[in-house]
């Protein structure tokens, strides 16, 4: 495994969301965590903080660049749809 910041794990976040309009989570993840050669447990622990602070926006079962102010709570973060 490679050492890689946070921070740089959440520019790749950004990044891979910015390519496609929409993205499955598990690719998201899975391509994240090749791309960087780090773990999945790390990818979705940025991406968490992510969602958390507005960066990225998770609706259904995709992610999206973030429409979400930030500073929300975490769960208005999520703008989870049913």
């Amino acid at each position: 495994m490679v050492e890689i910041s946070p921070e740089e794990l959440q520019a790749c976040l950004l990044k891979k969301t910015r390519e496609l309009p929409e993205i499955d989570i598990d690719d998201l993840l899975d391509s994240v965590a090749k791309e960087d050669e780090v773990s999945l447990q790390s990818v979705a622990v940025e991406l968490w903080d992510s969602l958390q602070w507005g960066k990225l926006e998770l609706t259904r079962s995709h992610v999206t660049a973030g429409r979400v102010p930030p500073k929300t709570s975490a769960l208005k973060a999520l703008n989870l749809r049913t």
